[in-house]
């Protein structure tokens, strides 16, 4: 017992001095006398945590995947990539913990051989984590590779998700349902992607304590933009407009996401017969030129 209580102090000691050393990271001389912008904190944090993972490896990658995430938030996804990289790539994870990070990497990958690298990385740790992590990791990536062409990958990695058994926490359940609708969404499939929507607003229902009102408000959206696909402009409307308060409250004007949401705002006012042509040219500003979003305003544009 006084071993064990010996090693639990020291890890105790090396934790405390870790997060001293992240603290200290987000003060630096530089910044004196100005207030440092938020995303520059971020990285500095994630700089001093990557610089002791050898000692903390498990520390290491739950720091730097929250920081990862606080960088998407911020509308920073390389900087995000380069984050979560990090955090994917700390020796010695056990498989449920790399798997959480290569979620959140999943997320922003936006290059098609490097999402296949990590894609093949995720489904071979998959087997060796319980069910939640890993079901919530290969949705995750089939999403990214739908998004980015690769159909029949994508389809193959959620049939092995579908076959995984086992307990799942209501979030990990949450966010691989999520990403399923949007892959079949991306692949073609409207009727699936309705069905697997269905369960994502069960879950809400069922547990609304446990999904913050930005996650709530971005699966509304999403079913708006399905609504939208199938034609049903009414239930677009009122899911956009259920949305929107969240949206704009999340997210300033000239957020990546916000320009998206305005996007399908845009799609919704031409389907009704309406002229979006100056919501598009705002999208268009907003939108970096080489991204999907910005070519799917301009052929909106297009008489």
């Amino acid at each position: 017992q006084a071993q064990r209580a010996a090693r639990e102090a020291e890890q105790t000691r090396q934790h405390l001095a870790t997060l001293i050393d992240v603290i200290a990271a987000v003060s630096p001389d530089r910044y004196r006398g100005q207030e440092p912008p938020a995303g520059d904190v971020l990285l500095a944090a994630a700089d001093a945590l990557a610089n002791r993972s050898h000692e903390q490896p498990l520390l290491a990658t739950r720091g730097l995947s929250e920081l990862g995430a606080g960088l998407i938030n911020l509308g920073r996804t390389e900087d995000a990539q380069r984050v979560l990289q990090r955090a994917v790539d700390v020796p010695g994870l056990a498989p449920q913990q790399a798997l959480d990070a290569m979620r959140l990497l999943a997320l922003v990958s936006d290059e098609l051989t490097a999402a296949r690298a990590l894609a093949d990385r995720i489904a071979a740790l998959a087997p060796r984590a319980p069910r939640g992590p890993a079901s919530s990791a290969l949705g995750s990536i089939a999403a990214t590779l739908a998004r980015l062409g690769d159909v029949p990958r994508a389809r193959a990695l959620l049939a092995r998700a579908e076959l995984l058994s086992g307990p799942m926490s209501v979030e990990d359940e949450e966010n691989y349902r999520r990403q399923r609708a949007q892959t079949l969404m991306r692949t073609g499939d409207l009727d699936g992607a309705a069905i697997a929507w269905r369960d994502v607003v069960g879950l809400h229902r069922d547990h609304a304590d446990a999904f913050s009102a930005e996650r709530q408000a971005e699966a509304a959206w999403m079913r708006a933009d399905l609504a939208l696909a199938l034609g049903q402009l009414d239930l677009a409307q009122s899911e956009l407009e259920r949305a929107r308060p969240t949206i704009e409250s999340a997210f300033p004007d000239t957020h990546e996401e916000r320009a998206k949401f305005d996007l399908s705002r845009a799609e919704l006012r031409l389907q009704r017969g309406e002229d979006a042509s100056a919501l598009l040219q705002s999208v268009l500003a907003r939108l970096p030129s080489d991204s999907n979003g910005a070519a799917r305003a301009r052929a909106l544009l297009a008489p």
